[in-house]
């Protein structure tokens, strides 16, 4: 049944759609229209299926290089089949991703070009790209346990200003909403590039219950044969999982972050490709389906 699995095509061209609508930085007509898109692919999920809950948009100012912008996380939950609502035992998982591109490129030589915004094909466009199709797999089949599925803004502003990293994901945590408890979190980042190889990501692996998922999706992967989970080199990163991390809560993060065009002006979609994405999507897919594993 081909539509219950991850259809890399459709996946791809949600990255080539978030890249069509331009600069996508904070404060940019192109970030709110980003915005915009999941949050009406999400309502049309939601209104023909019954699992599939109406997005919500988590929304704050933010000061940003002398004027306040606004930052939006895209929030929907997706409910399983032995999950909490259900009586059952399964764990929620949050899985989210960041879709803010960089405000400018700093792994450029020319001051012209590091000056810009990235394209964000790669390092904003995959994780998403990602997760939109998970919602449209999980419609045919649904989830073991509940999914959230967070689009979180302002990961990117790190440096700038002073700002930190994961701004969307630290305000998520650092406003706790009870419609949107979890239990772990998997967090997508830099997951589409040419030829991607996830990394083994040192933070991940510090809390038992997320160095058990972690192994599990690693191992999952390579007992498939998948190429984005071979091969990638020991790392410790700091991305969307960094703010649930520090609140104590299990975190992992999927990235390739030795993706060589990475903020550059060059991460566009002639240097990605749909079989990495995939890779990771249909991986999530299996993992989050199936009954927890005996502890």
């Amino acid at each position: 049944m081909p539509g219950h699995d991850f259809d890399s095509a459709r996946a791809w061209q949600h990255l080539l759609d978030q890249v069509a609508l331009g600069v996508r930085a904070p404060g940019t007509p192109g970030h709110v229209a980003c915005a915009d898109l999941f949050e009406q692919k999400l309502a049309d999920l939601a209104a023909r299926c019954a699992w599939v809950g109406d997005p919500a948009r988590q929304s704050w100012q933010q000061a940003f290089r002398g004027q306040s912008v606004q930052l939006t996380n895209v929030l929907v939950r997706i409910g399983g089949t032995d999950g909490e609502s259900a009586g059952g035992l399964a764990p929620t998982t949050l899985v989210g991703s960041h879709y803010d591109a960089r405000w400018q490129a700093d792994n450029e030589e020319d001051p012209i070009l590091r000056a810009a915004p990235i394209p964000a094909a790669n390092d904003g466009g995959s994780g998403t790209a990602a997760m939109l199709e998970l919602a449209r797999a999980f419609t045919e089949t649904p989830p073991s346990g509940d999914v959230v599925l967070a689009f979180f803004d302002g990961e990117d502003l790190g440096g700038i200003d002073g700002l930190p990293y994961a701004v969307g994901s630290r305000w998520f945590v650092e406003h706790p909403d009870a419609d949107w408890t979890v239990d772990r979190i998997i967090a997508l980042d830099m997951i589409g590039g040419r030829d991607a190889k996830l990394n083994i990501e040192g933070n991940s692996l510090q809390d038992p219950q997320a160095r058990e998922l972690f192994i599990r999706l690693f191992r999952r992967g390579q007992q498939t044969q998948r190429k984005a989970f071979f091969v990638g080199s020991e790392r410790w990163i700091y991305s969307d999982h960094g703010p649930f991390l520090e609140a104590g809560e299990p975190a992992i993060c999927l990235i390739d972050i030795d993706y060589p065009q990475w903020h550059t002006q060059r991460d566009l979609p002639d240097v990605c490709a749909p079989e990495p994405i995939a890779d990771v999507g249909q991986t999530l897919l299996e993992i989050l389906r199936e009954p927890e594993p005996d502890t």
